[in-house]
Protein backbone atom coordinates (compact mmCIF):
# COMPACT_ATOMS: atom_id res chain seq x y z
CA UNK A 1 0.00 0.00 0.00
CA UNK A 2 3.26 2.28 0.65
CA UNK A 3 4.49 1.38 -2.70
CA UNK A 4 1.10 2.44 -4.33
CA UNK A 5 0.90 5.89 -2.77
CA UNK A 6 4.20 6.60 -2.95
CA UNK A 7 4.30 5.81 -6.65
CA UNK A 8 1.47 7.83 -6.95
CA UNK A 9 3.25 10.89 -5.32
CA UNK A 10 6.07 10.16 -7.77
CA UNK A 11 3.71 10.71 -10.60
CA UNK A 12 1.83 13.37 -9.55
CA UNK A 13 5.11 15.26 -9.23
CA UNK A 14 6.51 14.44 -12.44
CA UNK A 15 3.51 15.14 -14.24
CA UNK A 16 3.36 19.17 -12.34
CA UNK A 17 7.11 19.47 -13.05
CA UNK A 18 6.87 18.63 -16.53
CA UNK A 19 3.48 20.56 -17.11
CA UNK A 20 5.85 23.81 -15.71
CA UNK A 21 8.14 23.32 -18.14
CA UNK A 22 6.08 23.28 -21.08
CA UNK A 23 4.29 26.24 -19.95
CA UNK A 24 7.68 28.41 -19.64
CA UNK A 25 7.95 27.18 -23.16
CA UNK A 26 4.76 28.04 -24.31
CA UNK A 27 5.22 31.60 -22.53
CA UNK A 28 8.23 32.06 -24.70
CA UNK A 29 6.66 30.93 -27.92
CA UNK A 30 3.81 33.17 -27.72
CA UNK A 31 6.40 36.47 -26.83
CA UNK A 32 8.51 35.41 -29.82
CA UNK A 33 5.37 35.30 -32.20
CA UNK A 34 4.12 32.08 -32.01
CA UNK A 35 2.06 29.51 -30.02
CA UNK A 36 -1.16 30.49 -30.02
CA UNK A 37 -3.35 32.28 -33.14
CA UNK A 38 -3.95 36.00 -32.73
CA UNK A 39 -7.35 37.28 -34.05
CA UNK A 40 -6.90 39.86 -36.95
CA UNK A 41 -6.92 43.74 -36.06
CA UNK A 42 -10.27 45.04 -37.31
CA UNK A 43 -10.46 48.43 -37.60
CA UNK A 44 -13.99 49.83 -36.29
CA UNK A 45 -16.07 51.86 -38.25
CA UNK A 46 -15.50 55.53 -36.99
CA UNK A 47 -17.98 57.08 -39.31
CA UNK A 48 -20.04 59.65 -37.06
CA UNK A 49 -23.74 58.47 -36.50
CA UNK A 50 -26.10 60.03 -39.73
CA UNK A 51 -30.11 60.40 -40.02
CA UNK A 52 -31.95 58.39 -41.88
CA UNK A 53 -33.88 59.96 -44.73
CA UNK A 54 -35.31 62.42 -45.55
CA UNK A 55 -35.21 65.18 -43.28
CA UNK A 56 -38.45 66.68 -42.77
CA UNK A 57 -38.99 70.41 -42.44
CA UNK A 58 -42.27 71.71 -40.84
CA UNK A 59 -44.79 74.12 -42.80
CA UNK A 60 -43.24 77.02 -40.62
CA UNK A 61 -39.65 76.03 -41.30
CA UNK A 62 -38.54 75.50 -37.73
CA UNK A 63 -39.04 72.04 -36.88
CA UNK A 64 -36.81 69.51 -38.20
CA UNK A 65 -37.78 66.04 -37.90
CA UNK A 66 -35.35 63.15 -38.58
CA UNK A 67 -35.75 59.43 -38.14
CA UNK A 68 -32.23 57.77 -36.02
CA UNK A 69 -31.55 54.37 -35.28
CA UNK A 70 -32.56 53.15 -31.39
CA UNK A 71 -33.07 50.06 -29.80
CA UNK A 72 -33.76 48.51 -25.88
CA UNK A 73 -30.64 49.86 -24.75
CA UNK A 74 -30.14 53.11 -26.87
CA UNK A 75 -32.20 56.15 -26.71
CA UNK A 76 -30.81 58.53 -29.42
CA UNK A 77 -31.19 62.49 -29.53
CA UNK A 78 -31.35 65.12 -32.05
CA UNK A 79 -29.72 68.92 -31.36
CA UNK A 80 -28.99 71.54 -33.61
CA UNK A 81 -26.25 74.24 -33.30
CA UNK A 82 -27.57 77.72 -35.64
CA UNK A 83 -25.93 80.35 -37.26
CA UNK A 84 -26.14 82.65 -39.92
CA UNK A 85 -25.76 80.48 -42.80
CA UNK A 86 -25.91 77.29 -41.49
CA UNK A 87 -27.78 74.55 -39.01
CA UNK A 88 -25.35 71.70 -37.88
CA UNK A 89 -28.22 69.11 -36.61
CA UNK A 90 -26.02 66.21 -34.63
CA UNK A 91 -27.71 63.14 -33.40
CA UNK A 92 -26.40 61.30 -29.95
CA UNK A 93 -26.88 57.50 -28.86
CA UNK A 94 -26.57 57.08 -25.24
CA UNK A 95 -26.93 53.34 -24.00
CA UNK A 96 -29.48 52.65 -21.48
CA UNK A 97 -28.63 50.66 -18.22
CA UNK A 98 -31.45 48.16 -18.02
CA UNK A 99 -31.34 46.66 -14.44
CA UNK A 100 -31.62 42.95 -14.56
CA UNK A 101 -33.08 42.99 -18.25
CA UNK A 102 -31.02 41.68 -21.20
CA UNK A 103 -30.84 44.32 -23.97
CA UNK A 104 -32.05 42.87 -27.25
CA UNK A 105 -30.41 43.95 -29.98
CA UNK A 106 -33.39 45.03 -31.88
CA UNK A 107 -33.52 48.21 -33.66
CA UNK A 108 -35.69 50.50 -34.40
CA UNK A 109 -36.50 53.73 -36.49
CA UNK A 110 -36.94 56.46 -33.47
CA UNK A 111 -38.64 60.01 -34.45
CA UNK A 112 -36.60 62.71 -33.32
CA UNK A 113 -37.65 66.42 -33.69
CA UNK A 114 -35.56 69.85 -33.24
CA UNK A 115 -37.32 73.00 -33.22
CA UNK A 116 -35.20 75.96 -34.64
CA UNK A 117 -35.13 79.74 -32.94
CA UNK A 118 -35.94 81.11 -36.58
CA UNK A 119 -36.96 79.29 -40.02
CA UNK A 120 -34.51 77.08 -41.85
CA UNK A 121 -34.93 78.94 -44.96
CA UNK A 122 -31.61 79.18 -47.51
CA UNK A 123 -29.48 77.98 -44.46
CA UNK A 124 -27.32 74.87 -45.58
CA UNK A 125 -28.12 71.85 -42.56
CA UNK A 126 -24.67 70.30 -42.16
CA UNK A 127 -23.51 67.47 -40.06
CA UNK A 128 -22.39 68.31 -36.69
CA UNK A 129 -20.06 65.60 -35.69
CA UNK A 130 -17.85 66.01 -39.20
CA UNK A 131 -19.21 69.97 -40.60
CA UNK A 132 -20.09 67.84 -43.84
CA UNK A 133 -23.21 68.99 -45.49
CA UNK A 134 -26.07 66.49 -44.99
CA UNK A 135 -26.97 65.45 -48.29
CA UNK A 136 -30.12 63.46 -47.26
CA UNK A 137 -33.06 64.93 -49.02
CA UNK A 138 -35.01 67.43 -47.33
CA UNK A 139 -39.13 67.24 -47.85
CA UNK A 140 -40.74 70.25 -46.78
CA UNK A 141 -44.97 70.15 -45.89
CA UNK A 142 -45.56 72.90 -48.19
CA UNK A 143 -43.55 71.26 -50.92
CA UNK A 144 -45.65 68.07 -50.84
CA UNK A 145 -49.19 69.91 -50.08
CA UNK A 146 -48.35 71.38 -53.38
CA UNK A 147 -47.59 68.81 -55.82
CA UNK A 148 -50.18 66.19 -54.11
CA UNK A 149 -53.03 69.17 -53.53
CA UNK A 150 -52.87 68.05 -49.86
CA UNK A 151 -55.12 70.04 -47.19
CA UNK A 152 -53.79 70.75 -43.76
CA UNK A 153 -55.90 68.42 -42.17
CA UNK A 154 -54.29 65.20 -43.94
CA UNK A 155 -50.96 65.96 -42.92
CA UNK A 156 -50.06 63.61 -39.87
CA UNK A 157 -47.48 64.54 -36.92
CA UNK A 158 -44.12 63.60 -38.67
CA UNK A 159 -45.03 65.52 -41.97
CA UNK A 160 -46.11 62.55 -43.73
CA UNK A 161 -48.92 63.55 -46.06
CA UNK A 162 -51.44 62.14 -48.14
CA UNK A 163 -53.27 63.19 -51.37
CA UNK A 164 -56.98 64.98 -51.36
CA UNK A 165 -58.22 62.19 -53.18
CA UNK A 166 -57.98 59.56 -50.91
CA UNK A 167 -60.43 56.49 -52.34
CA UNK A 168 -58.69 56.62 -55.49
CA UNK A 169 -55.13 56.45 -53.71
CA UNK A 170 -55.09 54.33 -50.77
CA UNK A 171 -55.63 50.42 -51.37
CA UNK A 172 -56.66 48.08 -48.70
CA UNK A 173 -53.35 46.26 -48.25
CA UNK A 174 -51.60 47.40 -45.59
CA UNK A 175 -48.36 45.80 -45.09
CA UNK A 176 -47.84 45.87 -40.92
CA UNK A 177 -49.41 47.51 -37.94
CA UNK A 178 -50.53 50.91 -39.02
CA UNK A 179 -49.12 50.84 -42.09
CA UNK A 180 -51.08 52.16 -45.22
CA UNK A 181 -50.54 51.09 -49.06
CA UNK A 182 -50.14 53.63 -51.42
CA UNK A 183 -50.27 54.07 -55.16
CA UNK A 184 -46.69 56.13 -56.10
CA UNK A 185 -48.27 59.27 -55.67
CA UNK A 186 -48.47 59.22 -52.29
CA UNK A 187 -46.37 58.68 -49.00
CA UNK A 188 -45.82 55.60 -46.87
CA UNK A 189 -46.51 56.75 -43.16
CA UNK A 190 -46.81 54.61 -40.13
CA UNK A 191 -48.78 55.06 -37.39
Amino acid sequence: MRRIVAMLLVSAATATLGACGKAEKSDKAIEQGGGLPTAPVVQRDTQPFSPVRPISVGLDGRVLSVKAVGGDCLTPSLSARETSGTVALTIKVVARENRGQACTTNAELVPLKVTLTRSLGVRKLIDGATGRPITAPVVTSSDARSRLAVLPSQADADGAVLPADRENALRTEPSGPGAVSCRSDCFRRRR
